[in-house]
């Protein structure tokens, strides 16, 4: 894997307080005019053991780890393992701008699993409630952290200048994994992304 000096090689769960390890990293990015502009960095971070739950996929050519109807991400997603995302904004944007973002990506592939119900409708409420006031300045992060023995997330919000991150736990499952989903599943909201982690995982014969 190509480093990035932006994220660390390994990093201590906030949640449990376990060493995780970058397994892939990207951007989410547009081109405006022919002006390339990247919004945010991404790193992920597994903790070591879900290269166990991953025997399978070693060896195997990155295109067939990404192809449509690949069980790969499935199986990363639901290992049961500690999991991590950092978001570093490189570009900023209101809090109100990523809520309504997040609530309508997450909205949409729970209403198309048909797993949209009033428990999932307030904890995602809650959620971009959370975002709503954030001032989310180039180099501020967002981090969601999923603990091993949990169905919940765990989200950190560093505004630029802050001395302490702000967090919100969401209790709901189904949100929760929406959640990594969006960021790693199919239709993801950073291609780079996936595809760094399915090197990471393809590469290790």
């Amino acid at each position: 894997m190509e480093m990035d000096p932006t994220f660390a090689q390994s990093i201590q769960s906030p949640s449990s307080s376990e060493t995780l390890i970058l397994l892939g990293h990207g951007i989410t990015d547009m081109t405006i005019e022919t002006i390339h502009v990247i919004f945010t960095k991404i790193g992920v971070y597994f903790a070591p053991q879900v290269k166990d739950h991953l025997q399978s996929f070693k060896c195997l050519p990155v295109s067939e780890l990404l192809k449509d109807g690949s069980a790969f991400f499935q199986q990363l997603i639901q290992a049961p393992v500690s999991k991590l995302i950092k978001i570093l904004l490189v570009k900023g944007q209101l809090g109100s701008q990523y809520a309504s973002t997040i609530e309508t990506s997450v909205r949409d592939r729970l209403a198309y699993d048909d797993k949209y119900e009033e428990d999932e409708e307030i904890a995602l409420a809650n959620l971009c409630e959370f975002f709503q006031s954030k001032k989310l300045e180039p180099n501020s992060t967002i981090v969601y952290s999923w603990p091993s023995s949990s169905s919940h997330v765990e989200v950190f919000v560093h505004e630029e200048g802050s001395k302490a991150p702000s967090s919100f736990i969401v209790n709901n499952e189904n949100v929760s994994t929406s959640i990594i989903e969006w960021i790693l599943g199919e239709n993801s909201m950073t291609p780079s992304t996936v595809e760094s982690v399915a090197k990471s995982i393809a590469t290790e014969c």
